[in-house]
Parts: C-alpha cells; structure tokens; sequence
C-alpha cells in the first residue's frame, strides 16, 4: 500500500509533531492494536519526508531547515503498555553532555591499527 504525496494528508501526524517538538525529550500517543502503531509510525515519517520537500520550496539553500524538518531530531518507536495498549513514541535524539570521547584526546590508548 502506498502513503499519500500530499502533506495535507497527514494533518494528525503534523499536530503530534507540533504538540511534542518544544518538549526536551519528545512525546507519545496512545494509537491501540500493533498494526494502527505501526500504520501511524509509517505516516509519520512521510509526513516528515513531505515536510523535508516543501520546505526545500520555502526556505532558501544553505538555511537550516533547506531538505530538513525540524520534526527530524525525532525517532519513532513503537511500545505496549501493562494493559495492551500501543503507543508511539517520539524521543528526540541527542547525545548527553560529556558521553563522547575524542580517541586522539586519550592518553595512552593504542591505536587501534
């Protein structure tokens, strides 16, 4: 089954991208069976490949948001709760201060060669 071209499409998948983007870690949204989870996960990653698309007609090259969306710091997971409810997750990906190590800034490391 194909998704939808067309960004009006997703108008749910755009509002839960818009109620979660603000928040520091991201959202969830209680979808029920397996299978609407999964089919609420594919539409919103198109949503954000449409999104991608348009705004490389709005924004200028060499802008952040040129083929981007800012919907994109997102990963989708799907996860069932203690009562069989599945929801989708959208956690926004970063990497916590100070968990990455520069190799050439370690002292007596070996190469690895």
């Amino acid at each position: 089954m194909t998704l939808p071209e067309s960004l009006l499409s997703y108008g749910d998948c755009l509002d839960f991208f818009e109620r979660i983007v603000d928040d520091p870690k991201g959202g969830r949204y209680a979808v029920g069976s397996y299978e609407n989870a999964h089919y609420f996960r594919l539409r919103c990653n198109q949503a954000r490949k449409l999104h991608r698309r348009e705004n490389m007609k709005t924004h200028a090259p060499n802008t952040k948001l040129y083929g981007a969306s800012e919907y994109d710091p997102f990963m989708l997971k799907l996860r069932e709760d203690t009562e069989g409810v599945w929801w989708v997750y959208a956690e926004k990906m970063s990497l916590e201060p100070g968990q990455v190590e520069l190799l050439s800034e370690m002292e007596g490391e070996a190469d690895a060669d």
